[in-house]
């Protein structure tokens, strides 16, 4: 712990088994690839992210650089510690000096201000009435350009003698070529330095202004893709969020009340609310899970008898799919009475869970079976083969097609008089409300949807 007790050092040992397969034994002068990229956590609950050590004339790849090995530096082992600094190499090929001071390294930045000039023949005088950026050209007697001198190139403010040395532009690895004897001139523009004025923002959902509590506020990596309400909020799922968050809960006019991501890149493509509870289904990179929240903090909230608030969908689902089948994907999901239900339109089934153990109670054979929604009276309706709404008794497991004939129907949901509300998608691309009994009641939206602009 540092003495003023803001800071502390840690020192990690990893055995080279652990690194490399097999495991290595080093010996000095020795090389290996690698790269650095401590990540600081921030008061914020941010992150800052440095990353060093890149292999010379390769551009890193910054974003992905634990990903990226073609861009690594060299590693060399010593025979033992209290190694001479490196210099700091810069992306343009400098390098400033770096030395040991109280046990930290310094770098010498002052050599960031050194500019080098060029030896010349001739000198051109320039007078700056204040510091700023020069670019100058020389031209020829047709008034051609055949040298660019300067290229914003920051001068102090007085008197310069800018040196040319009669060449032309170098080209790729080739220096310039002696220009002819006779007259050129010069040109030259100078600014004090280009400003910027931020007068809006163009930004995805993930990347809300600032002033929006906790800066981004939805899924930076996907698209919004679920939406369900308990009567007082509303909760937000987007299919991918890193520096987002894939969770919002608003109240009925929009307003934050809280966010939520589970892990580096979070998501949810399902939502569903009941008991107090929040159900997110985040399927994405190996995750195949869903997870409780609380519903008023947005704190995780685990399954009754268990510390984790995850229920692992492959393993809850796989026993009931055919042998040699790919992993159960969630393709619909609604809470209600205490239970969560479940569908999976490759395993044509519909799973009923106990929504506070996540314990399989049973399930309901539903051919292709999509988005589902629970009315007021505990009945079930479920989506099937895109095509169909199926009104599901429980109790007895088992189905009655009240809707047919639909294209792209993707999503269901009920109001609290019992009418059902199907979004279809291509080619009609509206939302179709049918009573009860499946009669069509009114069309929401214009056939065929807006157009594309």
């Amino acid at each position: 712990m540092n003495a003023d007790g803001k800071g502390y050092v840690q020192e990690l040992a990893l055995p080279w088994k652990l690194l490399i397969n097999g495991g290595i034994t080093p010996k000095p002068g020795a090389r290996i690839v690698m790269s650095v990229e401590p990540n600081i956590g921030t008061a914020a609950n941010s992150r800052v992210s440095l990353k060093d050590l890149f292999r010379p004339g390769v551009t890193p790849d910054r974003v992905f650089t634990f990903d990226a090995s073609g861009c690594w530096g060299f590693g060399t082992f010593v025979a033992k510690g209290h190694v001479v600094p490196q210099p700091l190499r810069l992306a343009d090929g400098r390098e400033l000096p770096v030395r040991m001071v109280n046990g930290e390294p310094m770098v010498d930045w002052a050599r960031l201000s050194v500019r080098a000039t060029p030896d010349g023949i001739v000198k051109i005088p320039l007078s700056m009435p204040q510091p700023g950026y020069v670019s100058l050209n020389i031209l020829n007697g047709e008034g051609r350009v055949v040298r660019q001198l300067l290229s914003s190139a920051f001068l102090d403010k007085g008197s310069h003698d800018v040196p040319w040395d009669g060449l032309t532009n170098t080209s790729y690895l080739l220096p310039g070529e002696g220009v002819p004897a006779g007259a050129y001139s010069w040109k030259a523009i100078w600014h004090t330095g280009i400003g910027l004025r931020l007068v809006g923002w163009a930004h995805n959902a993930g990347r809300a202004p600032y002033d929006v509590p906790g800066g981004n506020w939805g899924g930076d990596q996907g698209n919004p893709a679920a939406v369900d309400t308990d009567g007082s909020s509303m909760y937000l799922g987007w299919t991918g969020a890193e520096a987002g968050k894939a969770v919002v809960a608003t109240d009925l006019e929009g307003n934050v009340r809280w966010r939520h991501k589970r892990s580096g890149i979070g998501s949810a493509s399902l939502l569903a609310t009941g008991n107090g509870a929040v159900y997110v289904y985040d399927h994405q990179q190996g995750s195949n899970i869903v997870y409780r929240l609380n519903a008023g903090s947005g704190d995780y909230s685990p399954w009754k008898g268990h510390d984790d608030a995850t229920l692992d969908i492959t393993t809850l689902l796989g026993p009931i799919l055919p042998v040699g089948h790919k992993a159960p994907v969630l393709t619909g999901m609604a809470a209600a009475a205490g239970k969560l239900f479940l569908s999976c339109r490759d395993g044509n089934v519909v799973a009923i869970v106990d929504g506070a153990t996540g314990a399989l109670i049973t399930t309901i054979a539903a051919q292709g079976a999509g988005d589902l929604e629970v009315g007021p009276d505990g009945t079930l309706f479920v989506l099937s083969e895109e095509r169909r709404v199926l009104r599901v008794d429980v109790a007895a497991r088992s189905s009655q097609a009240i809707i047919d004939g639909l294209t792209n129907a993707s999503a269901i949901a009920l109001d609290t008089t019992g009418a059902i509300y199907v979004g279809l998608g291509e080619p009609a691309n509206q939302v179709r409300v049918f009573a009860a009994n499946g009669t069509l009641l009114r069309v929401i939206g214009r056939a065929g949807g807006r157009p594309p602009l």
